[in-house]
C-alpha cells in the first residue's frame, strides 16, 4: 500500500492511512453483515471459492490498475469484505468438521495461523 498511495494515487500519509484502513473499516462491516445470506445462497465450499478466487482478483486488480483514489478505496472496501468472508467461513468450517472432543484445539490452531499469516503479511508489506 505504500508504493500503491505514493506511486499510482500520487498522495501522501494521508492517502496511506485512508486506504490502508478501507478494507477493515468498512470492508469487514460489509462481509460479516452479509456472511449469512452468502452462505444461504452459495454454500459453504462455493462461498469460499467465488471469496478467494473471482471476488478477490477483481479488487486486486482494481488496486494494480487505478490512479483514482475513489475507485482504489472502494476496490479495497471489496476486498476487505471478502477477506473477512472466507475468514468466517474458514472458521465455520474448522468448526463443523472438527470433532467435538478437539473443537477447541483446531479453532486454536486455526486462528494462531491466521494471526501469523496476518502478521507476517502486514510486516512484508510495511518494509
Amino acid at each position: 500500500m505504500p508504493l500503491v498511495a505514493r506511486d499510482l494515487l500520487h498522495g501522501g500519509a494521508q492517502t496511506y492511512g485512508i486506504h490502508r484502513s478501507a478494507p477493515s473499516a468498512m470492508g469487514a462491516v460489509i462481509g460479516a453483515l452479509n456472511i449469512g445470506e452468502i452462505r444461504k445462497r452459495l454454500g459453504g465450499e462455493a462461498a469460499v471459492r467465488a471469496c478467494r478466487a473471482v471476488a478477490w482478483a477483481a479488487p486486486v486488480a482494481a488496486v494494480a490498475l487505478s490512479t483514482s483514489p475513489v475507485l482504489t478505496a472502494a476496490a479495497l472496501v471489496v476486498a476487505g469484505a471478502v477477506w473477512m468472508l472466507a475468514v468466517a467461513l474458514f472458521n465455520i468450517g474448522v468448526q463443523l468438521s472438527a470433532p467435538r472432543w478437539v473443537a477447541g484445539r483446531s479453532l486454536a490452531a486455526f486462528q494462531a495461523s491466521i494471526a501469523g499469516g496476518m502478521r507476517s503479511e502486514a510486516g512484508a508489506g510495511d518494509v
